[in-house]
């Protein structure tokens, strides 16, 4: 099971909040959602092993996915959803300010990438990047 996502808020109990994106992560206790059509909610794409996958606001679902293998691909991802910065930890950021790009990944590997930078790292339940 992978993570379901939708762009906008939601009402419906348990759903988690980042930015622009409501969701539920594989293992929380999901209700039943009915059709996408009704719920504007989708199925998503799980991150590749040590890798990435960003979302961004888009699409006809209103929610368009890239998977990114590596931090380069990550980076590059990140500038053609709209990052400026130099760096990667500065694209994160921006990702996470603006609220325009979710990224799904695995926290040990974020946490590790993330921290050289000297930023302060923040997840939700081991998935989703938060800078504080």
């Amino acid at each position: 099971m992978s993570i379901i996502i939708k762009s906008g808020s939601t009402t419906i109990p348990g759903a988690r909040v980042s930015g622009q994106f409501s969701y539920f992560l594989p293992g929380d206790n999901t209700p039943d959602l009915g059709p996408s059509s009704r719920t504007g909610f989708y199925q998503g794409l799980d991150y590749p092993q040590n890798g990435f996958a960003p979302y961004a606001l888009g699409g006809p679902s209103g929610v368009t996915v890239r998977l990114a293998y590596n931090t380069q691909e990550l980076n590059g991802v990140l500038i053609q959803y709209g990052a400026t910065g130099k760096t990667l930890s500065e694209n994160v950021l921006w990702s996470t300010n603006s609220g325009l790009s979710f990224i799904y990944t695995d926290t040990v590997l974020t946490f590790k990438i993330l921290t050289q930078s000297g930023a302060v790292l923040s997840t939700q339940s081991g998935y989703n990047i938060n800078y504080q």
